[in-house]
């Protein structure tokens, strides 16, 4: 299933990217009354064409053989695109598995594993494309979403149980799983990342709060000053120490530093529902607006926010993460491109 192009498909875009698709649908983006848009005129864009139609990209990752692999939510495959714009594309076992974000690893045979929400697997990839997939049975009915390998040395991975199950979930190199719950029902924790301070840190859409779990499973939330209506959605770990979200609900870019302090800075384009964030080579933090057909680009030590608009309209933009190239590389969710954004 495809969201119209005004919002943003993403596992039954009624999974983790549910309220940033309805947000997106009520409108698009609008320019403040009283102040002109503030694009970039740096950062040139680049496109490439995926080959199969109605991929329906999503989440985007560095590889360890010099390309960028992402996943086809709506294809079902998982695709590799190298930095000159050459594309190979790789079915998963289980149809209509719904894959969403994609991660990098250390393990040498499958070094990309990513999440299938539809199908409840975690599935692994080794630099030929072959794939395999592990069932997730803890919690029971999972749809996992957000995936990132934990503190270096703990050799294993976490993921968020987005829907059903209201966790966070763990499975280390020898296949054994925990999960586990977060204090109230319904905070649908979407994506994930390794945090500076030695825990996992993310995002609890619907509560609208960050979360933090220790190695030992130990949670705590920290409430968005905006509240619910503030949806994050993507968090990354930032060059200063603290971690950086995207509030698509509330249209900002949020800081957390590891003692739970937070700040929040406004996205020039308004209802842009800021999405999915990564770390630059340039030390900044770099984002999709999946309404309002931009890449972000936010200054960490001053909080000042650039804009690059996407040459194919309506292209909902959806993944990020930084090249092997020195450059910038997103999805383009409805239009079923990957982006390149130069950084010099």
């Amino acid at each position: 299933m495809k969201c119209s192009s005004a919002s943003l498909a993403l596992p039954v875009c009624s999974a983790a990217l549910a309220l940033i698709c309805a947000s997106a649908a009520s409108a698009l983006p609008s320019r403040s009354s009283h102040a002109a848009p503030r694009h970039g005129t740096l950062g040139a864009i680049t496109e490439y064409a995926i080959p199969t139609a109605s991929a329906g990209p999503l989440g985007i990752v560095a590889g360890p053989d010099g390309a960028l692999w992402f996943a086809e939510q709506t294809a079902s495959q998982i695709g590799r695109v190298t930095t000159t714009g050459s594309f190979s594309e790789y079915a998963t076992p289980t149809n209509n598995a719904s894959p969403g974000a994609v991660t990098a690893t250390v393990d040498p045979n499958y070094p990309i594993w990513f999440t299938e929400s539809a199908a409840g697997n975690l599935g692994l990839v080794n630099v030929g494309g072959f794939i395999t997939e592990l069932r997730v049975r803890k919690p029971a009915g999972a749809q996992p979403f957000g995936i990132v390998p934990g503190p270096a040395g703990e050799q294993a991975i976490w993921f968020t149980d987005f829907q059903s199950g209201n966790a966070i979930g763990r499975v280390n190199n020898q296949g054994h799983e925990r999960a586990f719950a977060l204090p109230q029902s319904g905070e649908q924790p979407a994506t994930i990342v390794d945090g500076p301070d030695g825990a996992l840190w993310f995002t609890e859409q619907t509560s609208g709060k960050i979360g933090r779990i220790s190695i030992a499973g130990k949670i705590r939330e920290y409430a968005i000053p905006h509240g619910a209506r503030s949806e994050p959605f993507g968090i990354a770990a930032g060059a200063d120490g603290a971690l950086w979200f995207a509030l698509a609900g509330s249209n900002r870019i949020g800081r957390i530093d590891t003692a739970g302090k937070i700040s929040t800075y406004p996205v020039p384009t308004e209802k842009s529902a800021p999405s999915w964030i990564a770390l630059g080579p340039d030390s900044a933090l770099w984002f999709t607006e999946a309404a309002g057909n931009n890449v972000g680009r936010i200054d960490p030590s001053t909080g000042a926010v650039t804009e690059y608009p996407i040459p194919t309209a309506g292209s909902c933009p959806a993944g990020i993460a930084a090249g092997p190239d020195g450059a910038m590389w997103f999805t383009e969710n409805c239009t079923d491109k990957v982006g390149r954004v130069s950084l010099s």
